[in-house]
């Protein structure tokens, strides 16, 4: 059962919320990515330390808050 860790998209505009940004453009702004890659990332392409510590830093909040696991099931 193979397990994959992505950035939950539900947590940080739950996050974006608090912190009074408006959208995932906001984000991009404050991170320094571009929002095509943003976009990407939060709808579980791949991404780096790096990024997620930007994300990080932009939302306040620690990486584990962000991340979730996500099962793959093997069909028989």
């Amino acid at each position: 059962m193979p397990i994959q860790i992505v950035i939950d998209k539900d947590k940080v505009k739950s996050r974006l919320q608090g912190l009074g940004l408006r959208s995932q453009r906001a984000l991009a702004r404050q991170t320094g990515l571009d929002y095509y890659n943003l976009n990407r990332v939060l709808n579980g392409a791949a991404w780096n330390s790096r990024t997620l510590a930007r994300i990080c830093a932009a939302l306040e909040c620690e990486p584990g808050y962000l991340l979730s696991a996500v099962r793959f099931y093997d069909e028989p």
